[in-house]
């Protein structure tokens, strides 16, 4: 999916002309698709950021 992101890389190109390069995302998806899809977004945020986290 990464390559279909155009966002991202247009925000850091903008923001690192006006000097802001200390840029992390966090990716917001499935927000409009009720509450179902809400809790299966909240699990998948969760699973993938649990290995980040440190213990």
């Amino acid at each position: 999916m990464a390559g279909y992101d155009m966002l991202v890389p247009y925000l850091r190109q903008i923001l690192g002309f006006i000097g802001i390069t200390d840029i992390d995302t966090i990716r917001a998806e499935a927000q409009s698709f009720g509450s179902a899809m809400e809790q299966v977004a909240v699990v998948a945020r969760t699973v993938h950021a649990a290995p980040q986290v440190g213990p």
